[in-house]
This record gives C-alpha cells, sequence and structure tokens, in this order.
C-alpha cells in the first residue's frame, strides 16, 4: 500500500538540503511589507505581484512572469499600482484581502527599474504616489498624495524614496498631497517615466521597515568605505549599487531583495565610483543631465568619449548627480577633467564649472576661467579653493569653453570627469570578489489544511448533489440572460472542465446594467440554507475583460451576491472587484456589508442564493467553473496541520504552532518542502479560534494566519471500520473513474484508517470522526465524518 503516498505524505515530507556555496556571506532580509504582511513578495514571479494588471492605468499590455514585470505604455503618464487601495463601498474577499500598509513602519520603497537606451536623460522623471483610502466615493477621489519627481536612467537601475521624509512642503505647486505617508495608508504607486511613452521593466519592488537594523553585513570584507554590488540575474550589464560604510563599520543590505550579490570593495576617493556607484567615464548618456545641454551639434557617446561641435558662444553640459546621492563638498574637492578640444578660438576665456546645492541650480559658485590647450589634456581644479563650494552639491555644470567665438564650430571631446579627494587619486578598478553576500531570504509558509475548503459543503452535504456546474441540476435558476448553457471549455483561457456560460443581455434605455442573475438556490423551502452552520461562499468565475477599456471597474467590473429569506426580503452585498482570468471568489458571508445596511447573514434560513455576474451595460459573456458554501473547518482533539515551507534551500526550520496567539506546539528541524504536524489541542475550548503557524530559520521568521477562524467541537468519537468502509464505497460511487482501482485493500495508515489507490495515486481517509481527501500533493479535511456516513447509509452503502 502507498504508505502514505498520502503523505498521509504531507505529514513527513521534507526535501534534502542544498549545498552552499563555502564562501557565501548571509545577511537576514530586512522586514518588507508584501513579505511580511501579504506573504507575498513583489518579485514578478508572477501577475499576482501587481494588482491588479488591467487596471494599471495607461498601459496597453503589462505582465509579471520570472522575476520581471514588463509593462508598454498607452501615453506619456504611465503607471500601476503594486498595492491597490482598498475601493470605497466594496466588498472585501477571503482570497483577495485588503491589507493596509502601516506606514510607520514601512517607510522606504525600493524598486529595480530597466528603460531603453532611446530615453533622454533629464526629460523624463519617476514619481511615487500612495493612497490614503476613504469610505465615501467623494474621499476616495482625493485621497492621493504624491513624492518629488525623480530621474530615471536608460538601463537597470536601483531606485530608493524615503517616504517618511517627504512633508507637503517639499512638493512643486500644482502637486497632490492628501497628507503624509503615516498610519494606515491604503495603497502605493509607481510611475515610471513621466512624459514619455517608454516601455519598462520592473525587476522587484521592496517597502521596507526604515528601522530595520537587521538586514547589516556587520563583518565587514575589507577595510573600504562602500561595497559596490551587483547581481547576475536581470542582464550582463547590470546597473549596480553601491552601499556606504556605516559608522560602526557595516553595510546595510536593507534595500535589496533576497539573491546571491558579487561585491567589489571601493575606498572613498572619487565621489563617482564610491557615492554615485558608477564612474562618468563616458559610457553612456546616462553620465549627464542629457535634457539639459545647449550649443552643441551632431553630439553624442561614442567609444568612452563625449564628442560634439560648439555652436553658440556657450556650450555647456549638465553632469548627473542623482539626487538621493549629493556630493559632499568638505570631502570631494578636486574636479578632474579629461578633455581634447580641437582649437582655441581668439579671446576665449577658457574652461568654467558651475554648481549649486539645488537640481539645474548653479547659484553656488563657479570655479572661475581655466585656461585650455589644443589636445587631450586632463584638467584639475581645486574646488575647495573656491568660493561656495561648500555643503551637498546637487548640480554640476562644465562649459568646456566660453566666449565670443566659442561656437565656431571647435570640436570638444571629454573622455572622463572626476571628483576626488586628492589631486592625483587614480580612477579605482572594480574588482569584484570571489566572497559573495547572499541576502537571506525571510521563511515563507503557506497553510494548505485546513483551508477554506476544509468545512462541510451545504450543496454536497444537504442537497446530495454539487453546484458542480456539469447540468441543469448545478444552477436552478437564472435572470436576464439572453442564453445559456453547459459547456466543456473556456476558449478564451484555453481551459477545459465544466462550465456554465451565460451572456447578459444589455442594459434597457435609462440603465446602467443588463442585471445578469444566476441562482443557486431558488425557492428553496424544503432544504434551505442554515446560514448560522454555512457561511464561507466560494463562485469560481471568469468574466473576459476588455483590454483597451481603461474604465473597466467604474464601468461593471464588479459582482455581488445577494440572497432572501423569503420572498419579500432581499439583501444585496455591496460590489466585489473583479479580477482577470478564472477566479475563485472566497466570501465570509456574516462578515460582508450589505447595501443600505439592511441586515447580515446570521441565524436566517435562506431559500434564495443568487450571484450578479458583472454590471456592464453591454452585452458581454461570462463563466461559472463551480459553487460552494462551506461551514468553518471543524476539529476534535487534534488539529491536522498541511503547511509548505520555503526559504533558504539549507535551512533548518522551527516551525511554531499559535492558537488565539498562545504558543501550542514548537517544531524543530523542518527542511523546505512540505510538511504535516498533528496539533494536539489539549486545553483549547470548544469554539471559534484562529491561527498562525511561524517558521524560523535562525535569522527571519516568516508568519501565515488562516484567513477564517476554526472550530474546535466536542465530536470525537472514532469512526467504526464498518463505517468508514460504507463511507469509502459511497464515495467510489459518487466519482466513478476517479479513484482507481475502485475496491483497494482498506488499513490502519500513521494513525488514519485510510483507502489509498495505487492507480490514481489518492488517498481517502477518516480520523477522530474526520474525512479526509489526498489527491497527491495535499491533504484537504472534508469535515465531520458523521453527516457523510449517513448519506452513504442513506444510499445503501
Amino acid at each position: 500500500m502507498k504508505k502514505l503516498q498520502l503523505g498521509l505524505a504531507t505529514l513527513c515530507a521534507s526535501l534534502l538540503p542544498a549545498l552552499t556555496h563555502s564562501a557565501e556571506l548571509l545577511v537576514p532580509a530586512a522586514a518588507d511589507f508584501a513579505t511580511v504582511t501579504l506573504n507575498n513578495p513583489w518579485d514578478m514571479a508572477d501577475n499576482s505581484d501587481v494588482y491588479p494588471l488591467l487596471w494599471t492605468h495607461n498601459l496597453a499590455a503589462a505582465t509579471a512572469t520570472g522575476g520581471v514585470m514588463t509593462g508598454t505604455p498607452r501615453d506619456t503618464d504611465p503607471h500601476f499600482w503594486a498595492h491597490f487601495p482598498q475601493i470605497a463601498r466594496t466588498t472585501t474577499t477571503l482570497d483577495n484581502p485588503f491589507n493596509p500598509i502601516d506606514a510607520n513602519r514601512f517607510t522606504k520603497v525600493s524598486f529595480y527599474m530597466w528603460l531603453p537606451e532611446t530615453m533622454t536623460v533629464g526629460s523624463t522623471n519617476g514619481r511615487i504616489m500612495w493612497h490614503l483610502g476613504g469610505e465615501s466615493v467623494a474621499q476616495f477621489d482625493v485621497s492621493y498624495s504624491e513624492a518629488p519627481i525623480f530621474p530615471v536612467y536608460p538601463g537597470w537601475h536601483h531606485y530608493t524614496v524615503d517616504l517618511k521624509a517627504i512633508t507637503q512642503t517639499s512638493l512643486l505647486a500644482g502637486q497632490r498631497w492628501s497628507g503624509p505617508w503615516a498610519g494606515q495608508v491604503s495603497g502605493i504607486r509607481i510611475d515610471p517615466s513621466l512624459g514619455a511613452a517608454l516601455p519598462f521593466k520592473i525587476g522587484w519592488i521592496r517597502l521596507v521597515d526604515g528601522s530595520d537594523q537587521t538586514s547589516k553585513l556587520s563583518t565587514p570584507l575589507v577595510k573600504t568605505a562602500a561595497l559596490r554590488v551587483a547581481s547576475d540575474k536581470y542582464a550582463k550589464d547590470l546597473a549596480v549599487t553601491t552601499l556606504a560604510r556605516q559608522a560602526d563599520g557595516s553595510f546595510d543590505f536593507g534595500n535589496l531583495p533576497p539573491d546571491t550579490y558579487k561585491v567589489a570593495p571601493l575606498s572613498d576617493e572619487d565621489y563617482t565610483l564610491a557615492v554615485r556607484g558608477a564612474a562618468w567615464n563616458m559610457a553612456s548618456v546616462n553620465d549627464f543631465n542629457w535634457a539639459s545641454r545647449s550649443g552643441w551639434v551632431n553630439e553624442g557617446i561614442s567609444n568612452g568619449k563625449f564628442q560634439g561641435a560648439t555652436a553658440n558662444a556657450d556650450p555647456y553640459l549638465l553632469m548627473d548627480i542623482p539626487g538621493d546621492k549629493p556630493v559632499d563638498a568638505s570631502k570631494y574637492r578636486y574636479m578632474r577633467i579629461k578633455m581634447d578640444v580641437s582649437s582655441v578660438p581668439a579671446q576665449e576665456a577658457g574652461l568654467l564649472v558651475w554648481w549649486g546645492s539645488k537640481p539645474a541650480d548653479f547659484s553656488g559658485g563657479n570655479s572661475g576661467f581655466i585656461p585650455i590647450q589644443v589636445g587631450e589634456k586632463e584638467y584639475v581644479i581645486d574646488m575647495g579653493s573656491k568660493a561656495g563650494w561648500a555643503g551637498m552639491i546637487k548640480a554640476l555644470r562644465i562649459d568646456p569653453l566660453n566666449g565670443p567665438n566659442a561656437g565656431s564650430g571647435v570640436t570638444v571631446k571629454i573622455s572622463s570627469v572626476r571628483l576626488t579627494k586628492t589631486a592625483t587619486s587614480e580612477l579605482e578598478a572594480v574588482t569584484y570578489l570571489a566572497d559573495t553576500v547572499r541576502v537571506n531570504p525571510p521563511p515563507q509558509v503557506t497553510l494548505l489544511a485546513p483551508s477554506f475548503f476544509s468545512g462541510n459543503d451545504y450543496a454536497r452535504t444537504v442537497l446530495g448533489r454539487s453546484w458542480d456546474m456539469k447540468d441543469t441540476f448545478s444552477t436552478p435558476n437564472y435572470a436576464n440572460l439572453l442564453n445559456a448553457d453547459f459547456v466543456k471549455s473556456i476558449p478564451d483561457l484555453g481551459l477545459t472542465g465544466n462550465f456554465f456560460r451565460g451572456v447578459s443581455q444589455p442594459a434597457a434605455g435609462g440603465a446602467t446594467e443588463g442585471d445578469p442573475a444566476v441562482f443557486f438556490t431558488f425557492q428553496q423551502n424544503a432544504k434551505p440554507i442554515d446560514a448560522s452552520r454555512f457561511r464561507l461562499m466560494r463562485v469560481r468565475m471568469y468574466v473576459p475583460f476588455d483590454s483597451a477599456d481603461q474604465n473597466e471597474l467604474t464601468v461593471g467590473a464588479v459582482a455581488r451576491l445577494s440572497w432572501k429569506e423569503t420572498d419579500f426580503n432581499s439583501f444585496v452585498t455591496y460590489d466585489m472587484p473583479l479580477l482577470p482570468g478564472l477566479r475563485d471568489i472566497w466570501v465570509d458571508m456574516p462578515k460582508v456589508r450589505v447595501e443600505g445596511n439592511t441586515g447580515v447573514w446570521g441565524a436566517e434560513l435562506i431559500r434564495y442564493l443568487r450571484i450578479d455576474p458583472f454590471e456592464f451595460r453591454p452585452s458581454r459573456p461570462f463563466y461559472l467553473g463551480g459553487a460552494s458554501l462551506h461551514t468553518l473547518p471543524t476539529v476534535s482533539s487534534v488539529l491536522p496541520l498541511s503547511i509548505s515551507l520555503a526559504g533558504h534551500p539549507n535551512a533548518k526550520f522551527t516551525v511554531r504552532v499559535y492558537i488565539d496567539d498562545v504558543e501550542v506546539q514548537k517544531t524543530q528541524d523542518l527542511r523546505t518542502g512540505l510538511a504535516g504536524l498533528d496539533v494536539a489541542l489539549g486545553s483549547v475550548s470548544a469554539g471559534q479560534h484562529t491561527l498562525k503557524v511561524c517558521a524560523e530559520d535562525g535569522l527571519n521568521q516568516g508568519c501565515t494566519t488562516l484567513a477564517v477562524p476554526f472550530v474546535r467541537t466536542n465530536d470525537a468519537a472514532a469512526v467504526s471500520t464498518t463505517d468508514a468502509e460504507s463511507l469509502f464505497a459511497w464515495v467510489e460511487a459518487l466519482a466513478p473513474g476517479l479513484l482507481k482501482p475502485n475496491g483497494e485493500a482498506s488499513g490502519d495508515i500513521a494513525g488514519f484508517y485510510a483507502r489509498c489507490y495505487a492507480q490514481s495515486g489518492q488517498c481517502i481517509a477518516v480520523k477522530d470522526n474526520r474525512t479526509y481527501y489526498f489527491d497527491g500533493k495535499a491533504l484537504v479535511d472534508f469535515g465531520s465524518s458523521s453527516p457523510l456516513i449517513a448519506q452513504a447509509k442513506a444510499a445503501g452503502f
């Protein structure tokens, strides 16, 4: 017998540890909102990392897969939400819960972005916006705040914004401000390239705890002022991040995501490497604020040199100084410009350098004219001896030659520009060490069972048939549809299965929707829904979206649930926003808000239950792939858990289980992969409880909480083998062809009485009056065995 292929394989499975690099230095990842709160880092593994992709305004297309989000702009104002705000007067579903951002804790946003080389540096900027939420639609529409714009660059670059430091006084006129980054923030948005219709890529987004000190490399690799950090994940010529050495000798990796990084130690002799992170070596127009140049013709970057011909009496170039990486004038005092001029016109005054303490502001002072000569020469200017060279320099302008004849077509070539501590500082070689640094991924624990499906299903246990969309018994009635039928596929998605397909009627004159409706129960007087027991509603649904429409939400991409106890009362939920694709919508019915606050799902007997799939004005198709209505997960003396652990491949995890925030079990030395735990409930009282599971790896901790409470019952009487055999035979008859071959021998396996099927690799089992199903991957708790055994016997088994 497949001795628990059942794992009950999930109860003992784990993966072998992977070998680790002998020179790998581990640093714990900083606490990140998406990882800690959502249990799903914004690592662009799939479309769930950018919510919802189809509502990424002003994008013609967007997708996230394999670690990269790719966006195609619709116009010159592309933007998307990393965390979509809670929409006013809508229902939050269990499968897509809304979690506000604790802005007092998570204060720094970092993201890794690629822009094409065709962009013009200096004319395109990025922007971060956030949303403070609102109960009413009017409040929602004005609840935006925005950070000051910042320059963006071609290629891959790391951008960081300290949201906590932004005040209204730092904004330009006309920028929106509903409040500071503080308290509970509803959503955060990224505008990749204001003013340009540029395609872009996002490698990752992190919103980290600005006060988290755990992500430091406390043992410096060498005596140095900075580390140049790079990863090979996104591109061969990847842009780098420079980490400054802190007062305690450590380097803070807090803004970087889990990954393995190669590092190069740098001194702080040269601003361009130690602070900016890349030399002004004329490798690309990225070295300049390219949009803010004047007095040139045929200018460009080629073979590691800037080259252009002068076109007026005042030709100039602006060097790129990132807004968050100004030049410390007290440290870097020597300006070194390697330049070649073809001629020196008559009355030429020479080379001139300007600077300022604000971007594009050159009121700080100038170097005075520096005599120039024909041919290549490095001009060394002692900026520290000039009046006004002080504080933090944020703007730097070079006038290679200046005078009445300067515009006479002089060819100017610039090979490099440097800002150094001494006049003789050599350009430092960037050499990556053999040692690597790994930012350790925090443990991620996923709760597989108990789950939303764990409780008893009304349709299956009371009606005796599932809402599985196989035939007319699945949907007794519907309204306002042009046509409806049962189909075996969704061609749009390339999916096969059982689906109810309906096409809504168009809206009547003056109406805003065709009001399609599908009833799961209709005048069900014989077996009404006991709302005190059945509460977790699931509907699997797909509604085709119009990718060309910017307003799917506002024109009807929402669903509603509705129910009645009698023919004369009705309860309708607030709208549930739809997401692209086939989706399981889960709703905890007693917790939903009802229009007009007319009542709640409670102790009633429900005779009508329906879903309104959408509210579009034109006719549109939809698909239902099944529905169910479950009780809360129930257990007796033992709570069987099935979890999935992820993290560093060589980690040993300690898993702690909490009931109502009280630790009830601790298990050590678990590995990545699947694991099963039997949690003894002991003195835990009967009734509803919350469940939290945390995993620790010695560096980080990750937790998950069951989205719905579980119920402990006193129903612990063991199922007799006779009753179990009846139950197993009945299940086989209900699912002919699924469990193969039928009639396999049953027996005791790891404390369960189970029947496993050699051909299909599945099992059904009972334990402590609970029924379980194993599909080859995960263990599902189907609830109390008593009602299922009663049905089996009623059916003659």
